[in-house]
């Protein structure tokens, strides 16, 4: 800064002008700024700049600040309102970046009042409400919500307490069913992992303001559930951690480094390894048949074999997948199909749009499935043959935007349908938004025929096949005939 003084004994001038470059303080970093400023016995006079814009006018006792900028916790703020030192000072404050929304600051009479919504990575929001005087000091609350799915399991509860230039933050969380104790202050945060209800854990990572510079992450963390453990150890500035991470599932692990701008994972199942990456805006896979079964989810086998690429900047790519000898503990639901068998398939990705080529060999039969999301609705077919016992049920439905389209061809197939053990003869027809139903069903027990029914339908919306018990395909019914009326009974052969 630099000044000068003139003008007469009675009547003193002082001119003069300012420059700032890299202030810091406490973690907040003030940009560039420059300023030149006059000064008489009736008062100041002044402008601040930063980057060419005018954003602080100083007219006696009065500053009118718009958009002055500072940085703190990798995030730009941006100050505007009007101050009277002597009166009443009312600021808001915007954020972008790591931290972004609107914070509402009210100073008169020494008590300072703090409220709005800032929102975080990944989803985080914080509501904050904080009052403050020298008298009293802080009081107030925070609360965080939101996140990915299940990264809370309990919303972060903080309440503000401390001296007026001591302020102090506290509070607890639930943390991927972990308990999370936090502690905060303006040398920094920290956040200690404690056992929860659902998950152990334990560790501390911090937050804290370099000497100089943006504040940066240090520390490590454990957490163990049932399922899975992970080990997490930050550093880095906080607009740009990078981490070490491992996650354990069963025998898996996969373990590396990752950043916001990339990644480098080993993924093994104990006994053959492969990787994930992401770098130069590409996502990358290559695992080469790992053992599914040693996952520890229960019915679960088989090999899974996955290489492929994505770009991020235009979501394009591809993903080959093949699952051998799969098995699981699924069946399809009234057919009676087990899932297991052989999968392979491609995933193409095209602006974010996935399509996908697959055929599912199963023990019944073989499924071919090709989909494709467009625009405004998904469009695919599926095709092929099951068998069991001695029936076979023959698919060959397409989707388009004009609904399903095709038939579903059944030869003594065997059906369970409400705890009915039935024998289906005939053919459903699906034409867009219509569909006609030609089907004989009869019911067996201990091998032998209790009864049938035979159904003749066509439609728009659904009709309920009371002996069956089923739903039929899309339709409100134009006409149903046939031996069996929607209220009969199952009748016996004699």
């Amino acid at each position: 800064m630099s000044a000068t003084l003139g003008g007469s004994l009675s009547a003193p001038t002082l001119a003069g002008s300012l420059a700032s470059r890299e202030a810091a303080a406490a973690g907040v970093r003030l940009r560039d700024t420059t300023g030149i400023f006059s000064a008489t016995l009736a008062g100041l006079r002044g402008t601040l700049t930063q980057a060419g814009r005018t954003v602080a006018t100083f007219e006696g006792p009065q500053v009118k600040v718009n958009d002055l900028r500072l940085n703190a916790a990798g995030s730009i703020l941006s100050a505007s309102g009007t101050a009277d030192p002597g009166g009443r000072t009312e600021l808001s404050l915007g954020t972008t970046g790591t931290l972004n929304g609107t914070l509402s600051a009210t100073y008169a009479a020494q008590a300072l009042t703090v409220r709005g919504s800032l929102g975080g990575l990944q989803g985080l929001r914080a509501a904050v409400d904080v009052q403050a005087d020298p008298r009293t000091g802080w009081r107030g609350t925070a609360r965080v919500t939101g996140g990915p799915q299940g990264l809370l399991s309990r919303p972060v509860q903080l309440s503000v307490s401390g001296a007026f230039d001591h302020p102090l933050v506290q509070g607890e969380a639930g943390l991927l069913g972990a308990g999370a104790r936090i502690v905060a202050n303006t040398e920094g945060v920290q956040v200690r992992l404690v056992d929860g209800p659902a998950a152990s854990g334990n560790g501390v990572v911090e937050l804290r303001p370099a000497a100089t510079g943006p504040w940066r992450w240090s520390g490590a963390a454990s957490l163990s559930r049932p399922e899975l453990s992970l080990n997490v150890t930050p550093s880095g500035p906080l607009d740009d951690p990078s981490v070490l991470l491992s996650v354990r599932r069963g025998d898996w692990r996969a373990s590396g480094s990752a950043s916001l701008a990339g990644a480098d994972l080993t993924v093994t199942d104990g006994e053959r390894s492969g990787t994930l990456t992401w770098q130069d805006g590409q996502v990358a896979a290559n695992l080469p048949g790992l053992n599914l079964a040693r996952l520890g989810l229960e019915g679960l086998g088989g090999s899974l074999t996955a290489q492929g690429r994505v770009t991020t900047a235009t979501q394009d790519g591809q993903v080959t997948v093949r699952v051998s000898g799969l098995r699981t503990p699924y069946a399809l639901p009234y057919l009676g199909v087990d899932l297991d068998g052989e999968v392979s398939g491609n995933i193409t990705l095209r602006a974010g749009r996935p399509a996908v080529q697959a055929t599912l060999a199963l023990p019944s039969g073989t499924l071919n499935i090709t989909a494709a999301q467009g625009q405004d609705y998904w469009t695919g077919r599926v095709g092929g043959r099951l068998t069991r016992e001695d029936g076979s049920l023959t698919v060959d439905v397409s989707a388009d935007n004009g609904g399903l389209r095709g038939t579903l061809d059944a030869a003594r197939f065997p059906l369970d349908l409400a705890g009915q053990d039935l024998r289906a003869d005939g053919r459903v027809t699906l034409n867009g938004q219509t569909f006609e139903a030609r089907v004989l069903a009869r019911n067996t027990i201990d091998g032998d025929m209790a009864g049938q029914v035979r159904v003749d339908a066509s439609g728009a919306s659904p009709i309920w096949c009371r002996p069956c018990r089923v739903l039929w395909p899309s339709g409100q019914p134009r006409k149903a005939t046939g031996s069996a009326p929607p209220s009969a009974t199952w009748k016996s052969p004699t």
